[in-house]
């Protein structure tokens, strides 16, 4: 995004072009596999605030202007980026439905209740493995390593 300062802050190109710029530079990069994210509300959240960020830049419309959400969706002609991201997930799940040979009911229910993103679990560690700790001992192998000698 910021490579492209100098065509977003331009006057001499149209708002319509930069946001044509914006959807086929920007959008594919970002939502790349989008059809398979398991996303938190949190995350929906931050997607979208990257999104209304971007179009306040290309639009020029500064903090100081109060122009919500809406008016800016209006003006710009787009769509939330969390529903597109919908979108393509159903999409996605219709193909799966009228695959053939015809996939199996554990793969539906997959789509329709996702597992919890990975990342910190309930126990606070990675993947919900409690908390690392460090014994700040290194273990010697069993067996010799080809490089000690």
């Amino acid at each position: 995004m910021a490579n492209l300062n100098r065509v977003w802050c331009s006057r001499r190109i149209s708002p319509q072009t930069k946001i044509r710029l914006y959807n086929s530079l920007v959008l594919p990069i970002l939502t790349y596999g989008r059809e398979t994210w398991t996303l938190t509300a949190a995350q929906e959240r931050r997607l979208d605030a990257f999104d209304t960020k971007c179009q306040r830049r290309i639009l020029g419309i500064r903090w100081y202007d109060h122009i919500s959400n809406d008016i800016l969706r209006e003006r710009s002609n787009q769509p939330p980026l969390s529903g597109k991201l919908r979108s393509a997930r159903l999409r996605l799940l219709g193909h799966l439905i009228r695959a053939e040979p015809p996939l199996e009911f554990s793969m539906f229910m997959f789509f329709m209740n996702p597992p919890h993103p990975p990342g910190r679990g309930s126990e606070g560690g990675p993947g919900g493995l409690g908390p690392t700790k460090s014994t700040g001992t290194c273990r010697q192998s069993a067996t010799p390593s080809p490089l000690s000698g």
